[in-house]
């Protein structure tokens, strides 16, 4: 049932998108450690209630994203405290101190305002934080709950003066769940499900129509967040804000399924001290020599020219 309801929840983005706002998973590594993974979901309440829905279907609709969110995180939440208690690597008092570092931040429905001048419009959205005290929380949490886990390989490649350090990541939402059908698809029959018991075969027809629903459910934004410009990744979209470095990439729903799928890769370059240092020993050689032996070589002209005049 958890892995069912956080299917519904994670990837109704795929459903609530509208007026092109596509839903979004993301990451923030701060500067002091901690780590905050989002995600937001946009409702193109208005579209939809344009479109048919009722308030009363609507704010139903709000509610159950509330509270089952809610229950999904913590239960995620409670699984991670589970595995922290029975490991073997940790003192009692540092299992104390771990069992603090992971909490999820109150949900809200919330809107806010995007766009300027005459193309000012209200977009809708939730968003649920899981907030990380540290890394050690957060890949402890990770392990605890493989169904947000991402399947990723550590590449490292090393050249005579520096070393390439490359993790490269499957989406998230290209996890298999039930045989060949990936968690994004089965969230889409899943809502799909759930809007046609809601309202009606006939009626969630026309919705999905109205709001862009076939379109919205291709799509998801992942967003990575640094703090260093020395983190690079194959992002196609990349910009800097208030000290932090942005990376996005769009990714479609069918992802798996492309001739090239596309896969999140991050890598940082580091210099191989060793050999700069004995390249800088070299070049410092081949100086001081050089200065020796055209020290030298002054030195014995000098000393000719001074026997050729006292001749």
């Amino acid at each position: 049932m958890k892995k069912a309801l956080v299917i519904i929840l994670i990837f109704c983005c795929f459903v609530f998108a509208g007026c092109s706002q596509s839903g979004t998973v993301g990451m923030i590594n701060y500067s002091d450690g901690s780590i905050r993974e989002y995600y937001y979901i946009p409702y193109a309440e208005k579209e939809m209630l344009n479109a048919g829905l009722t308030v009363a279907e609507s704010e139903a609709i709000k509610n159950r994203i509330e509270q089952q969110g809610s229950i999904i995180f913590n239960n995620y939440i409670n699984d991670y405290k589970l595995r922290i208690s029975k490991s073997e690597k940790y003192t009692n008092e540092q299992k104390l101190q771990l069992m603090q570092c992971v909490k999820l931040e109150t949900p809200s429905s919330l809107e806010i305002q995007i766009g300027g001048g005459m193309a000012i419009s209200t977009v809708s959205y939730f968003e649920f934080d899981l907030l990380f005290a540290n890394q050690t929380a957060y890949l402890e949490f990770k392990e605890a709950n493989a169904d947000i886990k991402e399947q990723k390989t550590v590449q490292e490649i090393k050249t005579l003066f520096t070393t390439t350090t490359k993790v490269v990541k499957d989406p998230i939402f290209d996890k298999i769940v039930d045989q060949t059908v990936t968690l994004g698809q089965n969230c889409v029959k899943m809502f799909q499900d759930v809007m046609t018991a809601v309202v009606g075969e006939a009626r969630w027809q026309n919705i999905k129509e109205a709001i862009g629903y076939d379109d919205a459910a291709q799509k998801f934004d992942y967003c990575y967040v640094v703090p260093s410009a020395r983190i690079h990744t194959n992002a196609p979209q990349q910009f800097s804000k208030d000290g932090y470095y942005y990376h996005v990439w769009q990714v479609d729903a069918n992802n798996n399924q492309a001739e090239a799928p596309m896969q999140f890769q991050v890598w940082t370059t580091t210099a191989n001290k060793w050999a700069w240092y004995v390249l800088a020993l070299i070049v410092s050689g081949a100086i001081i020599a050089t200065i020796y032996f055209v020290g030298r070589k002054k030195e014995r002209t000098q000393n000719q020219n001074t026997q050729d005049k006292a001749a």
